[in-house]
């Protein structure tokens, strides 16, 4: 017997579950990794919405703990490098939008420097997560693309 890649197995099982469902963003968006699809520039809207409705109550865990994201520290640190850290260097803004707030993880890092903090992400599931794990951070929460 031949034996077949994993990669060729995975792309056939992908496609097959396209055929049979075209509206399966998962697959669609697993075949495109997997063959390196140039057509497709960036995951949907509909799989990013998806991913994240089915990830939003073990998200900040696994980023966090798991994984050892600290992003939101080093986005508020660049920022203060270049702005200055110092409070009376700091710059305040009537508005700061948070776009794709997960959580609400890069929000906390930006509130003291806002007026008004919006929240902005695809996943229902994650603004409610948002809300509920860091309630009043932002002054409006928005399930929307940006």
């Amino acid at each position: 017997t031949k034996s077949v890649p994993c990669e060729e197995m995975a792309a056939h099982s992908f496609s097959l579950s396209v055929q049979y469902d075209g509206s399966n963003e998962k697959a669609k968006h697993m075949l495109a990794a997997i063959t390196a699809d140039g057509t497709m520039s960036r995951a949907t809207n509909e799989y990013v919405t998806q991913l994240f409705e089915d990830y939003a109550s073990n998200f900040e865990q696994s980023l966090v703990d798991e994984l050892g994201y600290n992003g939101f520290e080093r986005l508020r640190r660049g920022f203060d490098r270049a702005f200055g850290s110092n409070s009376e260097d700091t710059p305040y803004f009537d508005m700061v939008i948070d776009a794709g707030c997960g959580t609400g993880l890069a929000g906390e890092q930006f509130r003291n420097i806002s007026k008004s903090l919006i929240g902005v992400d695809l996943s229902p599931s994650i603004v409610e997560e948002a809300k509920t794990s860091r309630p009043g951070l932002y002054d409006e929460l928005v399930v929307g693309d940006v």
